[in-house]
């Protein structure tokens, strides 16, 4: 199914090495996803968890769109 929802801002991971340009976290943002074992999708008809693929894509950008780049990520360690 699909899902239309507005929006003004992206925030685009930009800490990976496969991701070096705002092109590229584009891609990867909108790269499609499986969900399956542990994190499957609840279907609305049968009410069971299934195997599916999820994906964002931009069907109709904003006029004025403030992307915001996130160059850092935050790892724990020894579990704190």
């Amino acid at each position: 199914s699909n899902t239309y929802d507005p929006f003004l801002d992206l925030a685009l991971e930009v800490s990976s090495q496969k991701c070096n340009s705002v092109q590229a976290a584009i891609e990867e943002f909108t790269r499609k996803e499986t969900l399956d074992s542990e994190n499957r999708w609840k279907c609305g008809g049968c009410k069971k968890r299934v195997c599916a693929t999820k994906r964002l894509t931009v069907f109709r950008p904003p006029l004025t769109l403030c992307v915001q780049l996130k160059r850092f990520t935050f790892q724990t360690v020894g579990g704190y």
